[in-house]
Order: C-alpha cells, then sequence, then structure tokens
C-alpha cells in the first residue's frame, strides 16, 4: 500500500504495489489478499497492532478482516488467538459482517452453540 499511496511502484517502472510484489515471486491472488487485508486493517486498530507485533497468525488474520468492524475488532481477534483456524473459518462462514460471534460459539466448551 505504501507503494502505491507514493507511486514508488509506478517510479520504478511498475504499474502497481501489487503489481510490485507479483514481480518478486507472490501470486497475483496472493498479491491482491495482502492488499485487501491491509486495506481493511487501516480501520480495525486492534488487529493492525497485533499484526505488526506478529501477534496473530496470518491465516487466522485474512479470515476475520472480512468479518470485523472496528466496533468489533478487538472480539474477532480475542478469537482468532484463542482457537483453531478450522474454528475460526467456520464461525466466519456463518457470521454476518460486523456480527459479534459470542451468540453463535461457545468457547468454554469449543463447540458449536444450536442456533
Amino acid at each position: 500500500m505504501a507503494l502505491d499511496e507514493s507511486n514508488g511502484a509506478m517510479v520504478s517502472g511498475f504499474s502497481s504495489g501489487t503489481h510490485f510484489v507479483q514481480m518478486m515471486g507472490l501470486s497475483g491472488i496472493d498479491a491482491s489478499e495482502c492488499r485487501r487485508v491491509a486495506l481493511a486493517l487501516l480501520d480495525l486498530p486492534h488487529m493492525r497492532d497485533a499484526a505488526e507485533r506478529g501477534c496473530v497468525a496470518w491465516s487466522s488474520l485474512v479470515a476475520i478482516v472480512s468479518k470485523a468492524t472496528p466496533e468489533t475488532d478487538a472480539e474477532w481477534l480475542d478469537f482468532a488467538r484463542t482457537c483453531a483456524y478450522h474454528h475460526i473459518r467456520r464461525m466466519v462462514r456463518n457470521t454476518r459482517r460486523g456480527r459479534d460471534h459470542e451468540p453463535r460459539w461457545s468457547p468454554a466448551v469449543m463447540q458449536w452453540a444450536a442456533s
């Protein structure tokens, strides 16, 4: 994103920051995913801080940024830090954007509650 914002990629002969990272060996899909996550993190301060400190797994971060909002940021981050990835994916699949995950998840017993 910094390359896009500063036009650094274009000055270097690339059409965008995504194009630059593709030329460095990252696939187009992975480059787009990185950009999507980076853009989402601009509005998610708890997740952004955890990502910068390396305190949340990339795969979990990719999954939860699609559902988190500034209001649910901390709750989703806590969920991602305490649950296995397959639980995170299932929760993301079953939750609308901005909704807290708690009504459908029982962390004490680590199983799905009846809806």
